[in-house]
């Protein structure tokens, strides 16, 4: 019987997991996705799935000369990318969602194995 118990109880890292993906997804968007660069690393993740390559210049300035560019974010970019091209707007917003919360569960759990006392764990 106590083994059918345990499996109806969320563990603390399944609270922690729960909990920021629940808010952050269902968050209204008002302050989602406010940075000003967040279009840019969609169309630049877009770039990347369509030619299968990172650009080493820049490729949104049509004024100035092509300028070296280090891409250095180029995977997060193509995530970005796929879930855009998957779910639009919420599809990044899910994505990122889910990231914050699997670090938040990756967190807690190594925090707890580290912490033995649980409450310990969770401040």
């Amino acid at each position: 019987m106590r083994g059918k118990t345990r499996l109806l109880l969320p563990s603390l890292a399944d609270i922690f997991f729960l909990c920021p993906f629940l808010i952050l997804s269902l968050n209204s968007g008002n302050n989602l996705l406010n940075d000003l660069g967040t279009g840019f690393h969609i169309r630049a993740g877009e770039y990347i799935i369509h030619n299968f390559t990172i650009p080493k210049y820049d490729i949104f300035s049509f004024i100035a000369p092509p300028l070296p560019w280090v891409a250095h974010e180029w995977l997060s970019e193509a995530l970005m990318g796929l879930a855009y091209r998957a779910g639009g707007w919420s599809g990044v917003v899910l994505m990122f969602a889910l990231a914050m919360a699997a670090a938040m569960t990756i967190f807690t759990r190594s925090l707890a194995r580290w912490l033995q006392p649980v409450p310990l764990a969770a401040a």
